[in-house]
């Protein structure tokens, strides 16, 4: 097998705790849920932010009106 170049892989975000996801928001951001940091993470313009929403958030969905569905 012929192998090629396809592009160039970048390290966004380290020290995560079990992140599940992602999802981009319309506006860009990068948004994840933590499965053991009980959190919703969104990563935009080289920031994170945590959201913490107890329990295990294991899914994430960003619907077309721009809202943010997790499980």
């Amino acid at each position: 097998m012929d192998k090629k170049q396809v592009g160039e892989l970048k390290i966004l975000v380290e020290q995560l705790r079990f992140p599940e996801g992602p999802a981009f928001a319309p506006d860009g951001s990068l948004w994840l849920v933590e499965l053991q940091g009980k959190s919703l993470v969104r990563y935009n313009d080289g920031k994170l932010e945590r959201f913490e929403v107890g329990g295990k958030p294991n899914g994430i969905a960003i619907d077309n009106a721009g809202l943010i569905w997790f499980c």
